[in-house]
């Protein structure tokens, strides 16, 4: 079972599956799916004591950084169909 899930996390591209943070009374490690995309907030290791909205802004701060990856992706993308176009219009010059 470590075995696949070992797998699953060290997936080529995206990881698969993910180890949630240890909470306080658990003796064993539990495994989440990211199939959805990341651990929701709720599954974030929160130390005690920790107020609701630091627990809001980490959420944010994860939405945030996937966008920023997303949009860098797309940069990439766009650069790559720009030269695409160029090198299809030089031909019928």
């Amino acid at each position: 079972m470590q075995d696949i899930l070992q797998q699953l996390m060290a997936w080529a591209g995206t990881p698969l599956a993910a180890l949630a943070p240890r909470r306080s009374g658990q003796r064993e490690e539990r495994y989440a799916h990211l199939l959805g995309g990341q651990l929701p907030a709720e599954n974030l290791q929160v130390l005690p004591g920790a107020e609701p909205a630091r627990i809001s802004v980490m959420a944010e701060n994860e939405r945030i950084i996937s966008l920023e990856n997303k949009v860098a992706t797309l940069e990439d993308e766009l650069i790559r169909l720009k030269a695409q176009l160029a090198d299809f219009s030089r031909q019928f010059q």
